[in-house]
């Protein structure tokens, strides 16, 4: 905790009052020990705490959040719209975490994005995602804009050597510019799937 402490409040004094703090556990605490932590580096205001305990621990999430003041966010352990439901009801989660796969297509992030305003609770999109999925999780910001309380965070593009897409985003100036077009505005790169192929093209067909 100690060493959790010094980390964080150097990053502050290098960062200053105004930039966003997260924190990413990785399921690493069992539910007393997370509350320790996180309580000793709530005087740096943190935007909120990822996954502190076991992904299936949900009771543990609730045990933790309804004992510190920072917001969680579930990540390992919310996949689908029960889950995020769950979660909430449960009092487990002051965050809702979405990504495109995390609860399945837009679909369901319009399902949660409507249920959090309901429960008055903001959503991130999280995640690393390459081109295309950058894409939908910016159109998607870009249309529900009202719901996302926290910074998106987007940066596949700097994570990954190709992100698949024939022309990159416009990730100038700290801002990601809405692809226009159909669709998502982007278009695959069919050569780039060639190159970074592991294995054979797999085709399924409808029945």
């Amino acid at each position: 905790m100690k060493e959790d402490r010094e980390i964080v409040d150097s990053f502050r004094d290098a960062l200053g009052s105004d930039v966003a703090l997260r924190v990413d556990y990785n399921q690493a605490y069992e539910p007393p020990t997370a509350v320790r932590a996180i309580k000793a580096i709530e005087p740096f205001g943190i935007d909120f705490a990822e996954q502190p305990v076991n992904a299936n621990d949900y009771l543990g999430m609730a045990y933790v959040q309804k004992r510190v003041d920072t917001p969680l966010m579930a990540h390992e352990g919310c996949f689908s719209v029960r889950d995020f439901v769950t979660l909430v009801e449960l009092g487990a989660v002051g965050v809702l975490g979405l990504n495109s796969e995390r609860p399945g297509g837009v679909t369901n992030a319009i399902k949660v994005l409507n249920y959090a305003e309901l429960r008055g609770m903001g959503a991130v999109l999280h995640n690393q995602p390459l081109g295309i999925a950058s894409a939908m999780h910016i159109h998607l910001a870009a249309a529900r804009h009202h719901n996302f309380w926290y910074e998106t965070e987007l940066f596949g593009y700097v994570m990954l050597e190709d992100d698949l897409i024939r022309d990159p985003i416009d990730y100038s100036d700290g801002k990601a510019k809405l692809p226009e077009g159909p669709g998502w505005g982007v278009e695959l790169d069919e050569e780039a799937l060639v190159k970074y192929a592991t294995g054979p093209t797999v085709v399924i067909k409808k029945e």
